[in-house]
């Protein structure tokens, strides 16, 4: 839908009205992707309400303070909605093996919304983690980036905006509940399935009447006045028991909705009669008692039947409100013999109604057993919390200037006295309005999840954040949102960031333990180009060292006088950056110091012709020793990687690799690091004495962390990193744009086309300067004379088509081989492509719009955008047909900032005024010869 906004462009904020294609439920006056300068970050606080905000303009949280602190509400203030459907605790930590929620509130009876008038009456969970104060903060630094090469000026480290602190403890003096310490004796949660030895009966008067209606476990379907009931024996001791059901539309009296127990041989019933809206009470073969019900019609509630000193009492909750029905004077009685649960006659006797009545449909969720009070475990209990006496949790929140995204940490502070150990932590657990409305399931069926993202600093093993991230958060089914239209509530509307497992870690008296960071990433739309937009520019403000783009050559050999050669040629072609690759002979592990003072030599000449010099390095992929390797805990060998051998990182080999890659970037002042097979989130069963790694728990968390450390000392170095994981949040520059190896022994053609189709699927979420691609210049995995660019005169239509398709599209590659250059008129074709990257190198290294991807079958093209430059748009076209094409495309300059008119100058620096329609798109012919590249650039 086309709608009328005014959109703010230009440095004297020019107000313009324009017809621009944006979300249809787009609030805001201005796109923030074209001019994000006016969404500053703040805090606000509400002291009547006890509410404090964070919010820049584009997305807001809040918080209570009191009775606790909690989040109750999140918004996307860039399309208004409330992302946020009911409270949940602000963290969860694990000390010592007990459990510890921080934060939240309880009483919250619908999880489907949070209304206003709720929250007031919501209560702080007094065994929880207690808010005890709040404060404003600065964005702290990560780390130090040692800004030593080319990147985009115009970002800021650490990001602009603003920060709170929360800080929690624990109250001493709260009372413990002991009825929370009963021994469960059983549990069965109805929605799937009866287990454990129920025997069930039904009516013969409906064939449907069931505990199962149209493959819903629980629900009965069938007339008000017939029986359909659940029965079991008790075999253990069980004092208590807890029903949790929904009347539904059932109307009955005798035959509504009941849960009948069986104590010292008498059968007492107790029902919420729906036909008028009354608790009864049966026994002896009567109603002895009836009670008008609080329970809201519709909604989920739970019959609680307790047995203490010889009292049988028969309670009703719904949310928070539960209260004491009726009770009955029992001699003698200690335990249930028998529940039935369902519509059943008096006394619990399966019988029909001499009238059955209209049909209606209840249905019963849950229902649990305990036993005694668990001494052990409330001494435990109260032990543990002795342990947890003096520990504080802070929990930081970070809002940034001019992205909707809102970032977290906590830290577990120790002044107990003594060690504790962090066994588990949840660090963001966050209850989602789901993404779509699922009746049923089925087989295969995969669940949508809510329009965010989440990125963390806590990544591992893949190219993407969707598999890199997957051992640090996850979308979860919520049990608690009963009103979900999904039936076995399964819809994965529930975030919980937290580490698969781990991290198992003993923090020492007066230290402090810190997660991982995390980030949630709002989207104002489901469009796919506009989303990747959206975590692009979260990424460049988060991470800005990945606006650091050189040309890179890998040299083929590591003799120091050919390396040399190398330089000159890199210099006389614009390369920036030369890496010892992969076979070269290069060791970046050496601590020899006349090795080292050789290439301290090679690396000053380089310096001296304006050419970084760096090298590759093998960590994961590769065996050392049974000792020194990652093993398996099922049977103890080693293996135990995603991608087979992998060292431990926190065993000496490892200890020792990290530091002798450091000493040689800082002895040579070596400038880059390809580091490949950085570490994939391997585990290890041993326990390490004197690391942090006391087993398989504590494995990963242990060996990510040294990692971490050596990425985080390259960024400080100011050393290029290159990591085939997505690492970029702790310093790493690139990660692989995406490619099949073995493809590069396809024919070259093909090859080209990859390239193009690679770099195109590679941008929705990354930034051309975040990922490498490859141009072998020989023989890769095969595929012989047809595959190879070698001899490069002889190939250079090929090779000036890699070198455009690659720089053109603002993607640097691993241009790997023995030599630049074999001859003048290649040397001339490689500088062309150089210089002409450089020239544009602003708006070459922006955003990629996608507009048409390399098929073979027509020409292909993207767009960089900025709004930002003078340079707004560059167009670049590609023909891989052995015809010319002649044909008039239409190329969107929206997110380029551009309005009404734009002036284009193609390749051979012709310029022309062209119109622009009112989605500010513009028509532009296309004459591009056979195999040719062409370029366009929009200017105001």
């Amino acid at each position: 839908m086309m709608r009328k906004v005014t959109i703010l462009f230009t440095v004297q904020c020019l107000a313009l009205t324009v017809w621009v294609s944006l979300p249809q439920n787009y609030q805001l006056p201005q796109d923030w992707l074209l001019n994000s300068k006016s969404f500053k970050s703040k805090i606000t606080t509400d002291k009547v309400n006890n509410r404090l905000t964070l919010t820049n303009g584009l997305v807001s949280r809040t918080f209570s303070i009191e009775p606790n602190g909690a989040t109750v509400d999140f918004r996307n203030l860039m399309t208004g909605e409330s992302l946020l459907r009911a409270v949940e605790p602000e963290a969860v930590v694990w000390i010592n093996g007990q459990r510890y929620e921080v934060g939240g509130l309880q009483g919250q009876s619908n999880h489907a919304f949070l209304r206003e008038d709720w929250i007031n009456n919501l209560s702080g969970d007094p065994l929880s983690f207690q808010l005890k104060s709040y404060k404003k903060t600065g964005i702290k630094k990560r780390f130090e980036w040692n800004r030593t090469r080319h990147h985009d000026q115009s970002l800021a480290w650490p990001a602009r905006g603003t920060a709170v602190q929360f800080t929690y403890e624990l109250d001493a003096e709260t009372e413990l509940k002991e009825s929370d310490f009963r021994q469960v004796t059983f549990s069965n949660n109805i929605e799937n399935g009866f287990v454990d030895a129920w025997t069930i009966s039904k009516t013969d008067k409906h064939p449907r009447a069931n505990f199962n209606n149209e493959g819903k476990s629980g629900e009965i379907y069938t007339p008000a006045n017939s029986s359909v009931l659940a029965e079991k024996q008790f075999k253990k001791f069980c004092n208590y028991l807890a029903v949790t059901l929904n009347t539904g539309t059932d109307k009955s009296t005798t035959y509504a909705p009941a849960v009948a127990v069986k104590v010292k041989n008498k059968f007492m019933k107790f029902n919420l009669q729906t036909a008028n809206n009354h608790f009864a009470l049966e026994f002896d073969g009567k109603v002895q008692k009836k009670k008008n019900s609080f329970v809201k019609a519709g909604m989920d509630f739970t019959f609680i039947t307790k047995i203490d000193k010889e009292t049988v009492s028969f309670y009703a909750a719904q949310g928070q409100n539960e209260s004491l029905i009726f009770s009955v004077k029992l001699a003698g009685a200690r335990s249930f013999q028998q529940v039935k649960i369902g519509k059943m006659g008096i006394e619990g006797k399966f019988e029909d109604g001499s009238e059955v009545g209209e049909i209606g449909r209840c249905r019963f969720i849950s229902v649990i057993g305990k036993g005694n009070v668990d001494r052990r475990a409330l001494n435990s209990f109260k032990n543990k919390r002795k342990d947890a006496k003096g520990v504080t949790v802070d929990i930081f929140y970070e809002i940034y200037d001019g992205i909707p995204v809102i970032g977290k940490r906590v830290e577990v502070k120790n002044s107990s006295g003594k060690d504790i150990n962090v066994d588990r932590f949840i660090l963001e657990q966050l209850a989602f309005v789901e993404y779509e409305s699922s009746v049923e399931t089925r087989k295969d069926r995969v669940f949508n999840t809510p329009n965010v993202a989440v990125e963390t600093d806590y990544s591992m093993g893949g190219f993407s954040p969707n598999n890199s991230m997957r051992k640090s958060y996850r979308w979860k089914h919520d049990p608690r949102y009963n009103t979900q239209v999904h039936w076995p509530r399964c819809e994965l509307c529930m975030l919980e960031v937290a580490p698969e497992f781990g991290p198992d870690q003993t923090v020492k008296n007066n230290a402090t333990f810190e997660t991982y960071n995390s980030w949630l990433v709002v989207y104002d739309s489901y469009d796919r180009e506009r989303k990747g937009l959206t975590y692009k520019k979260m990424m460049r403000t988060l991470a800005p060292w990945v606006t650091e783009n050189p040309i890179m050559y890998h040299c083929t050999s590591s003799n120091p006088k050919f390396v040399k050669e190398k330089i000159d040629e890199c210099a006389a072609t614009g390369f920036e950056l030369l890496i010892m690759s992969f076979g070269s002979g290069f060791n970046y592990e050496s601590d020899d110091p006349a090795y080292i003072a050789k290439w301290k030599e090679v690396v000053d000449y380089g310096k001296s012709k304006g050419v970084e010099v760096g090298g590759y390095s093998l960590l994961a992929s590769r065996r050392i020793s049974p000792a020194e390797d990652n093993c398996h805990y099922e049977n103890g060998k080693v293996g135990a990687s995603p991608f087979g051998n992998c060292p431990n990182l926190v065993a000496p080999w490892a200890q020792n690799y990290f530091k002798k890659l450091q000493n040689f970037m800082k002895t040579a002042g070596l400038c880059a690091l390809e580091n490949d097979g950085s570490y994939p989130g391997a585990q290890c069963s041993k326990n390490r004495p004197g690391t942090a790694q006391k087993g398989w728990n504590s494995s990963r968390w242990a060996q990510f962390q040294e990692i971490k450390k050596h990425y985080r000392k390259c960024r400080e170095l100011g050393v290029f990193l290159n990591a085939p994981d997505w690492y970029f949040m702790n310093g790493a520059n690139k990660t692989g744009m995406g490619y099949r190896e073995v493809n590069w022994s396809l024919p070259r053609a093909e090859q080209l086309l990859h390239t193009r189709q690679n770099i195109y699927d590679g941008t929705w979420i990354k930034a051309p300067s975040m990922g490498w691609m490859f141009i072998p210049l020989t023989v890769y995995h095969g595929g012989g004379k047809a595959a190879t660019v070698e001899p490069l005169n002889e190939n250079l239509m090929h090779y000036e088509g890699m070198l455009a398709s690659n720089l053109l599209l603002g993607t640097q590659f691993s241009c790997r081989g023995p030599r630049l250059y074999d001859t003048e008129n290649t040397k001339r074709t490689v500088k062309k492509w150089t210089d002409l990257y450089k020239k544009h190198r602003a708006i070459l290294e922006s955003d990629l719009l996608h507009l048409r991807r390399a098929d073979g079958k027509d020409i292909d093209y993207m767009l960089h955008v900025n709004p930002n430059l003078k340079e707004k748009a560059f167009l670049a076209v590609f023909n891989p047909l052995k015809r010319a094409v002649k044909k008039t495309i239409s190329v969107p300059l929206y997110y380029a900032g551009l309005y009404d008119e734009t002036t284009v100058t193609d390749m051979n620096g012709k310029s022309k005024v062209y119109k622009l329609n009112r989605s500010q798109k513009m028509q532009l012919n296309i004459n591009i010869p056979a195999g040719g590249i062409q370029y366009f650039i929009f200017t105001n």
